[in-house]
């Protein structure tokens, strides 16, 4: 089987306990990311349903091909530095994700090499049904190539602290090679830090702004409406 149409759906949660979580408030919070009302899968699955159509044949398909990551930005990312590839996947999702609901296009599962043109699908019974991935039209690079935090302003009980995040996103035809669109975005916030507080998690910091600098591109995808109708308009799910 082909797959026909890919909607990335993308969700977070960032919970901050003083004690330990147990296995039943694991249990609690897994099904509520699933099944709450408010905020769960389903729930963007549900807002989503309008927009879901199988792609006409005319239309044309992106994919997220790489996510680079240069050393300025890799020094900072501790939780995955035993596994950069991880974390490279969800920044593909999370922009594949992006990309599909601002834009409304056609976004083609991230695959890291030749062996992930296929996706299998296992079912209880043991039973497997591969898909195979078609090849996309427009191919995307998203490099991060810095992370920052720097003091920008000290304050009697707490810190003022920048952090920034540096990435260029390119968007070429994976077979011809012809380039497209390639721009630099950047994205700041400041966050502001106790004195006394003795640890501080960056690493969130620099998720969520990541996730920014992906709408911040975005942004400039639709303010290039050369490239917007060359290319995204060719993929536009309608």
């Amino acid at each position: 089987m082909k797959v026909m149409a890919s909607y990335p759906l993308y969700l977070e949660y960032i919970d901050v306990r003083k004690e330990a979580p147990t296995e039943n408030y694991k249990i609690e919070l897994v099904k509520r990311l699933y099944f709450a009302d408010d905020f769960s899968v389903f729930k963007i699955l549900k807002d989503r349903l309008g927009n879901l159509k199988l792609k006409n044949d005319a239309r044309l398909s992106l994919k997220i091909m790489n996510v680079y990551l240069e050393d300025e930005a890799k020094d900072k990312l501790e939780l995955y530095k035993n596994n950069l590839g991880a974390f490279e996947s969800i920044v593909a999702q999370k922009f594949s994700d992006s990309l599909s609901s601002k834009l409304n296009v056609s976004v083609l599962p991230y695959a890291k090499d030749y062996l992930g043109a296929r996706m299998s699908l296992v079912f209880s019974d043991a039973r497997v049904q591969d898909f195979e991935i078609p090849p996309a039209s427009y191919g995307i690079d998203f490099t991060l190539r810095k992370l920052t935090k720097e003091l920008y302003k000290e304050g009697i009980g707490e810190d003022a602290y920048l952090y920034g995040v540096y990435t260029t996103v390119k968007v070429y035809d994976p077979d011809l090679g012809r380039q497209y669109w390639e721009k630099k975005v950047k994205y700041g916030a400041v966050k502001n830090i106790p004195k006394l507080q003795k640890t501080v998690d960056d690493f969130s910091v620099y998720d969520e702004i990541t996730g920014l600098v992906m709408l911040e591109a975005i942004k400039e995808i639709q303010n290039d409406k050369t490239f917007y109708k060359e290319v995204i308009e060719r993929c536009l799910n309608r």
